[in-house]
Order: C-alpha cells, then sequence, then structure tokens
C-alpha cells in the first residue's frame, strides 16, 4: 500500500484523479458495479420436477400438458379430436 502511494506522489496522481478516471478495461466501468451477482439470481423451486403424465396417446406417447404441446397431439387435435378424448 505504501509503495502505491509513493507512486501516485511522484506522478502527481490524487485519489480525486482516480474516481474520475474513465474505465479502462471492459467491465471496469459503472455497469459492472450496478449489475446483480450470479448468486442473487433466484431459481425456481420446481426446477428439474418431474411431473406425472395427463395425457396417452395411441402409440403409448405421453405428455404432462406443461409446456408446447407435442407433434403427436397437435396431429391429432387437428384431425378433430380433443385433448380429453387422450386424457389419462
Amino acid at each position: 500500500m505504501q509503495d502505491i502511494r509513493e507512486k501516485m506522489k511522484a506522478f502527481g496522481i490524487t485519489v480525486k484523479d482516480l474516481q474520475a478516471a474513465p474505465a479502462g478495461r471492459k467491465g471496469r466501468g459503472k455497469s459492472a458495479v450496478t449489475t446483480k451477482p450470479k448468486a442473487a439470481v433466484a431459481k425456481s423451486k420446481t426446477t428439474g420436477v418431474v411431473v406425472a403424465a395427463k395425457y396417452r396417446g395411441p402409440n403409448g406417447e405421453t405428455w404432462s400438458g406443461r409446456g408446447l404441446t407435442p407433434r403427436w397431439l397437435s396431429a391429432l387435435l387437428a384431425e378433430g379430436k380433443t385433448k380429453q378424448d387422450f386424457a389419462i
């Protein structure tokens, strides 16, 4: 710490000069200070939890009812069937 102060004195640098200096490298500016640390990002409690199937297709395919509708069910719905026809 003492050698830093000696160098600052030798070059005529003050603490105010350091505080007003622009960031020299990427990620060292204000945006780096205002971002949230990775630990602060909340994770869902249900991430990775397996859910029981609600629908079963004619060939044994299953779907829990979450996420996008699977292709096999979309094709059957396009033929005029309903989801209730495949409810377990």
